[in-house]
């Protein structure tokens, strides 16, 4: 495991769960796109978003830079498909043991029913909200933003900031997408770039300043999303 994915983590768990990207350019954390470790998660990321392989439960393991893929799918065209999205930069090499079953679709279907995910877990709220996390987290448009995410009862509600209209969409738009969500409540406010920390705030009193400015200019904002950023944000 590299010593960049255990920064990240440490910060995640520092952090109470909260995705903030912003902070891990502040620690001057920059993953290698071709550890094994990132690509493994790059991948994974692609099968659980694609329209065509996220209901299937796929294993992608990655050895030095040699991605093998296991599971189970319906379709000889699927399995195709997951060679394809695991053709990416850094990756060496293929091995697709991924098995045609044309029974997979019915088991999927009864685990569902069951009030189970894919893979056979209990589909609970703390499930849910460790499944957002982790796709908010893969998601590109949202380094720079800073998310809450809490599920009740299957809804999710997403608070805090992001960059662009085409970071709050997507971010809606992956936690719609997350086995088991009924419902997703959007109280992300959209900053300007002028309204962004810098990438290297450290100092708490700047931090602090930035989130009150932040705040004042969206009097609109939630007392909720308030007391939720201020908690997190203001040391």
């Amino acid at each position: 495991m590299s010593s960049s994915f255990l920064k990240s983590a440490l910060l995640v768990v520092v952090f109470g769960g909260t995705v903030s990207s912003a902070q891990l350019l502040a620690q001057s954390i920059t993953p290698d796109v071709n550890d094994d470790h990132a690509i493994e998660e790059r991948l994974r990321f692609r099968f659980e978003t694609d329209q065509t392989l996220k209901k299937y439960d796929l294993n992608v393991n990655v050895v030095s830079r040699v991605v093998t893929i296991a599971g189970d799918v319906a379709t000889s065209a699927q399995k195709a498909e997951a060679t394809r999205l695991a053709r990416i930069a850094g990756v060496s090499k293929i091995t697709n043991t991924i098995v045609v079953n044309k029974d997979v679709d019915a088991t999927l279907a009864e685990r569902a029913k069951a009030g189970l995910t894919k893979t056979g877990e209990k589909l609970t709220d703390r499930w849910i909200t460790s499944k957002v996390r982790w796709f908010l987290s893969q998601e590109s448009l949202l380094r720079e933003g800073d998310i809450r995410v809490e599920t009740s009862d299957h809804e999710v509600t997403l608070a805090g900031v992001v960059t662009s209209s085409a970071a709050k969409e997507r971010a809606v738009q992956l936690a719609k997408g997350t086995d088991g969500v009924v419902r997703v409540i959007d109280q992300l406010m959209l900053l300007s770039p002028s309204e962004r920390p810098g990438k290297r705030t450290e100092h708490r009193y700047e931090r602090n300043a930035f989130v009150e400015r932040a705040l004042n200019a969206h009097p609109r904002c939630s007392e909720t999303v308030s007391r939720s950023l201020r908690s997190y944000w203001l040391l």
